[in-house]
């Protein structure tokens, strides 16, 4: 039976604040989403598709170091608001320290792991001939900042369990923007890969250090040290993580799993070309996430204090939320993709043939991405009350049917990158259009109905003006170049914000957004 004790401890979460959070996480991904696309022109342009494909493949076998994790930084993330929320400041140090130690291992695992995939990356992958040493370097560089950065993540763990989402945001705007003029610079002046590797590794390390830092200022007064290591702590959050990391990284796993079995399998250059259609998902992807990411430790501090009413209020609310994003950005893919990538990239790739694929692998993707991002709010109330382990089983399950669907596509039925791409949407359609509705239903006691009713249905009128400017304008005037695409986007947005504020927000709501503005 739920706790319902009253709390002599810290209340951090108010609807300002979660509002606020959710703003500033939207500023900086909207920073990072200009810098990533204007940057793979450039890389393009200055590294050529092949040179690109090897630094697009090391990345993508890298993302594979958050499992490593074992999702204890989300399981930080739910510890610390909890014992916040009781007055226990003892047991953030004893949280803090468990994480810290705990990632030490893996960081000695990833260093290894390292070593030996730069060693082999040119038997192992399809290296074009000439670039073996510069795809071992790269790799080692790249490797060993991730493993000796690892350990250091808890701190940003600690930032947004404190929902210090300024200080995150800040360290991250500024080292992007700083990391983004030395890469033009230098690769402008010459240089190529390993000092790209190097500029992004010490970007890493940066961030990190920087979040250390206020990381403990947060926690002044708190002895972090190996004394307050728990097993018992490690196991319980450990547990709590697994499901946690896998479910989180799922969809990105998925993609990148892609990059490798491609780069495996196909060539470098065709790794380039099935990150060029997939970024487009993952800025859709992205914006989602930034909608909810401040959800987590604001549902930990209301479970602990037993405010389900709330929690299944802010679940209907988020979810509503998101979809407002959701279906203009599913509308411009289908209606505009095809243009967009031709406006972004087509200089790079005329071939009409190539551009079509593009086109379909994008809106292939499009398809699984969106059912799983209608989905990506009631993970977060899951995790936030510790209550999602069938979520991260069910992804597990997607993410090896995808791999074997990929390399089936490729190896079996000699397809395209429109095979690789159906492998990745066929299992995450299944999974996030069936099996993770009904779960949660019945796990929050919110029935499909009073979903449809209080989410989808608002949502959907909500974003119908900003869908319909979308259609209309793909039909009478399809863009061609950056400001027509950038007026689409304002337009569409602008209708979208109308019909939401119109026909998808109560007064309440409404009142809310009023108190955030400076009116």
């Amino acid at each position: 039976m739920p706790d319902s004790r009253p709390s002599t401890g810290t209340r951090i979460t108010s609807s300002r604040r979660l509002m606020i959070n959710t703003v500033l996480n939207l500023m900086n991904q909207v920073v990072t989403v200009i810098v990533n696309f204007a940057m793979v022109g450039f890389f393009l342009d200055t590294l050529g598709e092949e040179r690109y494909g090897i630094w697009i493949l090391v990345g993508s076998i890298f993302s594979y170091r958050n499992l490593m994790s074992m999702g204890l930084n989300s399981a930080v993330n739910r510890n610390i608001p909890v014992h916040l929320a009781r007055g226990d400041l003892s047991a953030v140090a004893g949280v803090v320290s468990t994480a810290f130690a705990y990632f030490l291992a893996p960081a000695l695992i990833l260093s290894t792991a390292t070593l030996i995939v730069a060693f082999n990356i040119e038997s192992w992958f399809a290296i074009p001939a000439g670039f073996g040493e510069t795809a071992s370097r790269v790799t080692l560089i790249v490797g060993l900042a991730f493993a000796l950065t690892l350990p250091l993540q808890v701190y940003n763990a600690v930032l947004s369990s404190y929902q210090r989402y300024d200080l995150i945001n800040m360290i991250s705007v500024t080292s992007i923007l700083l990391r983004t003029l030395l890469v033009v610079f230098l690769l402008h002046s010459g240089h190529g890969l390993v000092t790209l590797a190097l500029l992004y590794a010490g970007a890493e390390v940066a961030i990190r250090a920087l979040s250390m830092v206020f990381g403990y200022r947060l926690m002044s007064g708190l002895q972090i040290s190996p004394s307050r290591v728990d097993s018992a702590l490690l196991a319980q959050m450990m547990t709590y993580g697994v499901s946690t990391i896998l479910y989180m990284s799922g969809a990105f796993l998925v993609l990148k799993s892609a990059d490798m079995v491609i780069g495996a399998l196909i060539s470098t250059a065709a790794v380039s070309q099935f990150f060029i259609a997939t970024t487009p998902i993952l800025l859709l992807t992205t914006v989602v996430q930034v909608f909810s990411q401040a959800m987590k430790p604001a549902v930990s501090e209301l479970d602990e204090f037993d405010e389900q009413s709330r929690i299944r209020e802010m679940a209907l609310i988020a979810q509503k939320y998101t979809l407002f994003a959701i279906l203009p950005g599913l509308a411009f893919i289908f209606t505009m993709g095809g243009a967009f990538l031709n406006v972004w990239v087509g200089e790079r790739y005329p071939d009409p043939e190539l551009q079509s694929q593009l086109e379909t692998v994008l809106q292939i993707l499009a398809i699984g991405t969106g059912l799983r991002l209608s989905q990506h709010t009631n993970f977060i109330v899951l995790i936030g009350k510790g209550q999602h382990r069938a979520f991260g089983i069910a992804t597990a399950i997607m993410l090896v049917a995808s791999i074997l669907l990929q390399i089936a596509a490729i190896v079996v039925f000699d397809a395209s990158l429109v095979g690789v791409a159906l492998g990745c949407c066929i299992p995450m359609a299944v999974v996030s259009g069936i099996f993770l509705p009904v779960y949660y239903s019945r796990l929050m006691h919110i029935g499909i109905e009073q979903s449809f009713k209080r989410s989808f249905l608002p949502a959907t009128i909500g974003a119908a003006p900003g869908v319909i400017v979308i259609v209309v304008w793909a039909n009478y005037a399809l863009p061609t170049s950056w400001p027509e695409l950038i007026a689409v986007v304002f337009a569409a947005g602008a209708t979208t914000a109308l019909g939401v504020w119109l026909f998808a927000l109560d007064a309440v709501e409404r009142a809310r957004i009023r108190r955030l503005l400076p009116l």
